[in-house]
């Protein structure tokens, strides 16, 4: 019988593209086109016969917006998330890569007091939020569920209440990762 040695710990960093990754065009369905398609069916639903001229401005307006929100994404990242993991005895930690780190910490900072300077709390919030999520931590003991998926190289990680992270891969080192995560779930 042969024993595996397994690694202590694990570390990488990964560039995912926003537009081809599956998971991160859902999120960002749900974080930029819900709230928007949202407003164009409201939009709709409350046209008035003859206001209809006004309703399409409206809505080529929500239009430009997506497209300018999709060109401001591959402006400021490059059209890919730099991404860091690293797995060890006490958990899974992801966030952005450090060269990120600082794009993203100067982003957050200009919507946080921009937004309190225009009087929008919504914005200052988002801002303090995304601040807050420059990094994620799971412990393995709050980890209740994951899902391997080896054609997208990505391991998706649940736990409790507001815990949850997907841990992208490289093809080489997918195998590995998922094994050393299944291997650390207590309950498995």
């Amino acid at each position: 019988m042969t024993q595996t040695i397994e690694q202590p710990s694990m570390e990488w960093d990964i560039r995912v593209p926003i537009f081809r990754n599956r998971l991160i065009r859902r999120q960002l369905g749900l974080a930029i086109g819900l709230p928007f398609g949202i407003l164009a069916l409201v939009l709709i639903l409350v046209t008035k016969e003859g206001q209809w001229r006004y309703t399409l401005y409206a809505l080529g307006l929500i239009g430009l917006l997506l497209v300018l929100t999709a060109l401001l994404l591959l402006i400021v990242y490059g059209g890919k998330f730099h991404l860091v993991f690293f797995l060890n005895e006490k958990g899974i930690s992801s966030g952005w890569h450090p060269d990120q780190r600082k794009r993203n910490h100067l982003i957050n900072t200009l919507a946080f007091w921009g937004g309190l300077a225009s009087g929008k709390p919504t914005v200052a919030g988002a801002g303090a939020l995304a601040e807050s999520r420059q990094e994620t931590f799971i412990k393995w003991k709050s980890v209740r569920k994951i899902n391997c998926d080896p054609t997208h190289f990505t391991v998706y990680v649940k736990g409790g209440f507001g815990e949850s992270a997907a841990v992208f891969c490289t093809p080489e080192n997918f195998s590995a990762a998922a094994a050393y995560i299944r291997n650390r779930i207590p309950h498995n």
